[in-house]
């Protein structure tokens, strides 16, 4: 099981691609030396930052793809010995979704954390939240699992001793595979983001 959770693990590195990549919270100067406070709030609105289009197209396909490797894992393999008592979609609502928000929870409360103590830091724990939750709510289920978590004691780290991994006799279709990565992966950040750039054209 510790492949899996590395698998789980590589999958919300793609998830909050954005919200680790410190150029999120730094200002776009291409055109603007020196972005004045109303720019910059402007910016921030439509998550125009410091990383250069084409990589934010490329955050977009990896996310797209970490999905369409979890759907091809879920379509294959299940995890017993608890897998008949799940429904078709559950092992990504059980395992998946819980993982990957609770890692969110946890990151956005250490930032917290480190605001309290005055850690020096690129961006404020508001901003941070903001990107950690434009990432969540842009995928089935993870919003509403996010608001559910009632403690800071996340099980992401051991939920996975009580399970086996078992492969199916055959390709379930739980889960349709992603035809376009990069469109699949566009956050709610990212929209916002591509759509203020079409506006500029």
């Amino acid at each position: 099981m510790d492949d899996v959770k590395a698998l789980f693990a590589l999958f919300a590195v793609a998830i909050y691609g954005n919200v680790f990549d410190k150029r999120t919270y730094l200002p776009f100067i291409h055109s603007v030396n020196d972005p004045s406070p109303e720019e910059r709030e402007q910016q921030k609105e439509s998550d125009i930052n410091a990383i250069p289009l084409l990589e934010r197209r490329h955050y977009c396909y990896t996310r797209g793809l970490a999905f369409d490797l979890m759907f091809w894992f879920l379509n294959h393999y299940g995890f017993s010995p608890s897998i008949q008592e799940l429904d078709d979609n559950d092992a990504y609502g059980d395992f998946l979704v819980p993982y990957t928000v609770e890692l969110g929870r946890s990151l956005v409360e250490y930032k917290w954390e480190a605001q309290e103590l005055e850690v020096p830091s690129i961006c404020t724990r508001e901003d941070f939240q903001d990107q950690v939750e434009m990432a969540l709510d842009s995928y089935k289920d993870m919003a509403e699992a996010y608001d559910c978590i009632e403690d800071s004691n996340p099980s992401f780290a051991f939920d996975f001793m009580h399970y086996t991994l078992t492969a199916y006799d055959s390709t379930q279709a739980f889960h349709t595979p992603i035809t376009d990565f990069f469109e699949f992966g566009k956050t709610i950040a990212d929209h916002r983001y591509f759509t203020a750039v079409e506006g500029q054209d």
